[in-house]
Formats: C-alpha cells, structure tokens, sequence
C-alpha cells in the first residue's frame, strides 16, 4: 500500500519534467534579455583628460596591426572616425568607431584624444587586402 501512494505514475513524471523545462526555458530567456550592450572603456588621466581608450570593436579574425605616431587628416562621419598615423617613414590609415562610446566620453575623445598632431598608439584589425586599421584600442604617447 505504501508503494502505491509514492509512485503517482509516468504522467505525474511528464508533467514534472514539463514544469522544469518550462522554468529553464524562463530563466535562460530572462538571462539573454538582461544582458547590456557593449561598451567601450574610456582611461583617464589624474588631471581629466582622456588618455585612451579600449574595447572600442569586438573580437575579430582577422589580422592584428598596431601603428604609432602623430594624428594627420582626422574626419569625423558620424560615429566613425578616419585619420592617418603618421611617422618618419611610414603612415597608416585607421578607421575608429565611436558607436560603443557613451555621449560624454565622445565628447572627451575628440576633444582630447583624437585631435591632429596627437602622438598616438593605435592597435586593432586589418580585413583582406583593405590596409586601413579598425582600431580596438586608442592611447596617448607621451
């Protein structure tokens, strides 16, 4: 008589497998809707001036490329900006996107960072035979 009260049947098992479905399905959907957006890191200096910045694209497989010199021909199109690194005898174009950038710190990288003359170190992703570098990382040289 025991045992007949302790086990209900295979329905009373379906419907408690249902039930823990149900409930992961839930939590893993609550989990993939309160991720936050990407966004890119701004450093700053003691004295408030922005000095660089990272994480600006995500991960890529293309090829990694680091330039460094002075900031020469600088336009900014709406949430990208385009310039060339340039040293004694080489230059790179680079290619930086502002869209992970909240409104302040976007502010602060052109006014601060990404101005002409500039010594800058810029590392980030070079894609098939385009030679413009999209940067993931932007700092101050001093």
């Amino acid at each position: 008589m025991l045992q007949m009260q302790l086990y209900k049947g295979p329905a009373s098992a379906i419907a408690t497998m249902i039930k823990v479905l149900a409930l992961l399905t839930v939590l893993f959907a609550a989990a993939a809707f309160g991720q936050t957006k990407d966004k890119a890191t701004a450093i700053y200096a003691s004295n408030g001036t922005l000095v660089g910045l990272a994480d600006l694209t995500g991960l890529s497989d293309c090829a990694a490329k680091s330039a460094d010199g002075k900031l020469r021909d600088l336009e900014i199109e709406g949430d990208t900006a385009t310039f060339s690194v340039k040293k004694k005898d080489h230059s790179a174009k680079v290619a930086v996107s502002l869209a992970r950038l909240s409104t302040s710190d976007r502010a602060m990288a052109i006014r601060d960072l990404i101005r002409k003359s500039n010594p800058i170190r810029v590392a980030g992703y070079t894609c098939g035979d385009d030679e413009v570098i999209t940067a993931f990382s932007v700092d101050r040289v001093y």
